[in-house]
């Protein structure tokens, strides 16, 4: 158990340093008048990140005047600082903050080298041989070049729980933030809103995340290991170490488990980061964590950017039109017919404000299809949300249903009941998370984000390859279509015909060993490339045409539906040439919830 380490951070808290303040001496409390008060721990030492001579990679090589500047956008930041630094760098620190609402602790690298439980053990680890040659770039990295680094960033839990034990401001939470998180969050930490807001939203302890799929290892740390220590499934999500934190006793209890899962993987030979052991004890403790998901870049600036933009309030124009910024003219109409070519219904639950955002992500594909009709199905219980949604509906041209909360596949099942009798010829899916990228880049799988006159091309694709359904987005959140991820809900034993090679669900599995996917072909349409062949079935956006409907949906009904059940029946299916799937080789649907449900209010099937 590494408990000391929060008293070795003490004992170097309350030495040496004039302006450090002893542990029993509290602040008064900041910002008094707000409902919730935050402070942030941070902590800058120079270890060495910009010198070359360390064998460090070109490619993670960082000057410290480079950390210093980001430091400094910190150092500006409105809000108590907990700081934990070199007494060298302190001058700096008192030429920007006041002591009203800063507390600087000394750290340097001896004491780390001292103090720190496991630092022998960690240079024994990233000086072996196997565990530098896993990846190419490992041996380049700075956990296995720093001497510091891993004893350094493995130590922010710590130096967190030992400012939230005496908690010198007084504050209702604490977050960590690295000194050169400006580096990629520069104009959202500037912004004065955050702090207050962050706080607000802290009721345990804050993780965010972020789909982490490709490569044997996760920071060094062996896959199949991470698997087994995280409960046995694959881990397909990594946490940030950039920011987190939470209630005072909260972050007890998770440096707790952290310090027991960081001795005894090390113990065992196995070493990530930080982000690595933050990972484990999130999936075997999911009840302690307050987890939010990042996009799979795992930039922290779009997370906090969303909490300000949220915050705003909504406004309510004279026509009902709801949104977070002034009302702007009604979008065109939607080119309706009387038998429209294509209908899209829209799945949403108690959150207008999401609605109004993916439809307007929509809106220019709508104008594209010659002829379509829009539906919103609403499964709102409150009845608030019910009204904003009918507005948003009324705005957009679109028809409103109200089937009640039947989950997501219930819901699921309710729109496939309903085209098959509206005549329309061909729908699209969407649930209210699902926006149409609008960027330029690539995906994770190096495909094209963003595809103008998406609906109208993917709609001439599905129809001139008499395709059942065509999937729009090659890589999705949790993972991509080359995969088959099929294997993950057929019958063991079907699974053991199937794949021999992997005939079970072990905890051990790395993620790129799943079976690999099975096309037929591979095909362009205007430009627009695609993929024909056993293509797994899931609830991410998708064209259906009618006679892919009923063979999925309506031929053979579940009393509670799920969506491993269609994904391993609709492979089946697939797989004797009864059901004819695609994917575009492309990724346009950015998947971004900006605002939220109680989890427990909505079922889920």
């Amino acid at each position: 158990m590494l408990r000391s380490l929060p008293a070795c951070w003490a004992t170097w808290a309350s030495s040496g340093c004039s302006a450090t303040q002893r542990r029993s001496a509290k602040h008064p409390r900041v910002s008094e008048a707000s409902a919730v008060t935050l402070t942030a721990v941070t902590a800058l030492l120079d270890i060495g990140r910009g010198s070359a001579d360390t064998g460090l990679a070109a490619d993670h090589l960082r000057s410290f005047d480079n950390y210093l500047k980001h430091f400094r956008t910190l150092l500006a930041l409105d809000l108590p600082l907990v700081i934990y630094t070199s007494p060298d760098l302190e001058p700096e620190v008192w030429r920007l903050r006041r002591r009203h609402n800063t507390e600087v602790r000394t750290l340097t690298v001896t004491a780390i080298e001292q103090d720190f439980p496991a630092y022998n053990r960690i240079q024994q680890i990233r000086q072996d041989p196997g565990w530098r040659s896993q990846a190419s770039w490992l041996a380049g990295s700075p956990q296995a070049t720093l001497p510091h680094y891993n004893p350094l960033v493995m130590s922010k839990l710590g130096l967190l729980d030992a400012s939230a034990e005496d908690n010198p401001f007084q504050s209702d939470a604490l977050v960590w933030l690295d000194a050169g998180l400006a580096r990629t969050c520069g104009a959202a930490l500037a912004d004065p809103a955050w702090p207050s807001l962050l706080a607000a939203q802290i009721k345990t302890f804050l993780l965010l995340s972020f789909p982490y799929l490709g490569g044997s290892e996760i920071h060094g740390f062996e896959r199949p290991a991470m698997a087994r220590w995280s409960g046995g499934e694959p881990v397909r999500w990594v946490a940030r170490g950039g920011l987190f934190g939470g209630r005072p006793a909260a972050i007890r209890k998770v440096c707790a488990v952290y310090d027991a899962c960081l001795e005894a993987t090390l113990a065992a030979g196995h070493m990530g980061t930080e982000e690595s052991i933050l990972t484990i004890i999130a999936h075997r403790h999911p009840d302690l964590f307050q987890r939010e998901p990042l996009a799979e870049d795992g930039l922290i600036a779009p997370y906090l950017e969303r909490l300000v933009q949220a915050s705003k309030p909504t406004q309510r124009a004279a026509d009902g039109r709801v949104g977070t910024m002034p009302a702007a003219a009604p979008p065109p109409p939607l080119p309706t017919a009387e038998r429209p070519a294509l209908s899209i219904y829209v799945l949403t639950f108690n959150c207008p404000g999401q609605l109004a955002l993916l439809l307007a992500s929509w809106a220019d594909a709508f104008q594209a299809v010659h002829a379509l009709q829009l539906y919103i199905v609403d499964q709102s219980t409150a009845a608030d949300c019910q009204r904003d949604n009918q507005a948003i509906c009324q705005r957009y041209g679109g028809r409103y249903l109200a089937p009640g909360n039947l989950g997501i596949c219930g819901g699921r099942q309710f729109i496939a009941d309903h085209f098959a009798d509206s005549g329309a010829a061909y729908m699209l899916f969407l649930e209210d998370d699902m926006l149409h990228a609008t960027q330029d880049g690539t995906c994770r799988s190096g495909f094209a984000r963003r595809v103008d006159r998406l609906l109208p091309r993917a709609l001439a694709i599905l129809v001139s390859r008499q395709l059942d359904f065509l999937k729009l987005s090659f890589t999705e959140f949790y993972g991509s279509n080359d995969q088959q991820w099929a294997w993950h809900n057929v019958t063991e034993e079907r699974r053991a015909q199937l794949w021999p090679q992997h005939p079970r669900r072990t905890a051990g599995l790395a993620l790129e060993q799943i079976p690999p996917a099975n096309f037929s072909q591979l095909g362009q349409l205007e430009g627009l490339p695609y993929a024909l062949g056993e293509v797994f079935y899931c609830n991410w956006p998708q064209l259906v045409s009618r006679a892919g409907n009923r063979r999925m949906f309506l031929d053979r009904r579940w009393p509670q539906p799920h969506e491993q059940f269609w994904m391993a029946h609709l492979y089946e299916r697939a797989r004797r040439g009864e059901l004819r799937g695609g994917v575009l080789l492309a990724s346009p649907i950015e998947h971004r919830r900006e605002f939220h449900y109680a989890a427990g209010d909505r079922r889920e099937s």
